[in-house]
């Protein structure tokens, strides 16, 4: 059993090597090793660190942490917005069957791509959530220009967040951009400031029609 640290100009490693170094690692020093690797794709896409799923551990992550379990994931919150779930649920089950009695009479199987099916579900509940905008029907509907241009974003924010980018191991070549991953990151980052902002101001009128017609 054994450990040694190597560096060199960008970039410092440390090598383990033995069942119970390891073990320690994950266990007594969890604290100290649960951290995240500072990459491009939390510079860009997740704001500077500030997204709680890229955000490196310290104090910052700890209080969106805490935030989050007690503001968005506490019993009484998913109780609260329950009813949304199970609505787009039922909504997405009629549209299955819709589509399967439309496509074959109710005469035998259809083919559904799940994976389509089940982002359409996930992403109509969050904006329902957020907005109050359904953008896609789950199984026929194409949806709106905006709910393309989020479906785009979303996919592209996924590849960006796992392509390797020669910056995050090399860091002083990053303003070369020799890929140029991180001029798309920019832009897809920008594109998502649109769309959210829109969502917001749309929101914004909601709540204020809302308070318009209780006073």
């Amino acid at each position: 059993m054994g450990n040694f640290s190597a560096s060199d100009k960008t970039l410092r490693v440390a090598f383990l090597h033995g069942r119970e170094v390891i073990k320690e690692c994950f266990t007594t020093q969890d604290k100290v090793l649960a951290t995240r690797p500072v990459v491009a794709a939390g510079k860009y896409l997740g704001y500077n660190y500030t997204v709680f799923g890229v955000a490196p551990q310290g104090p910052y992550w700890r209080d969106i942490k805490k935030i989050s379990s007690l503001e968005f994931l506490s019993k009484t919150r998913l109780d609260m917005l329950k009813h949304v779930r199970t609505k787009e649920e039922d909504t997405c089950i009629k549209e299955l069957y819709s589509h399967w009695n439309k496509n074959n009479k109710g005469a035998g199987p259809v083919i559904v791509e799940i994976n389509k099916w089940l982002r359409s579900l996930t992403f109509n509940i969050i904006t329902k959530l957020t907005s109050r905008k359904i953008y896609f029907g789950t199984i026929d509907a194409a949806g709106d220009d905006e709910g393309r241009r989020f479906d785009r974003c979303l996919e592209e924010m996924a590849r960006l967040t796992v392509i390797f980018v020669v910056s995050d191991a090399l860091p002083y070549l990053e303003w070369m951009d020799l890929q140029g991953h991180l001029r798309a990151m920019k832009c897809v980052t920008k594109e998502m400031d649109c769309l959210i902002g829109n969502c917001y101001d749309r929101y914004t009128v909601i709540k204020a029609t809302i308070l318009i017609s209780l006073s």
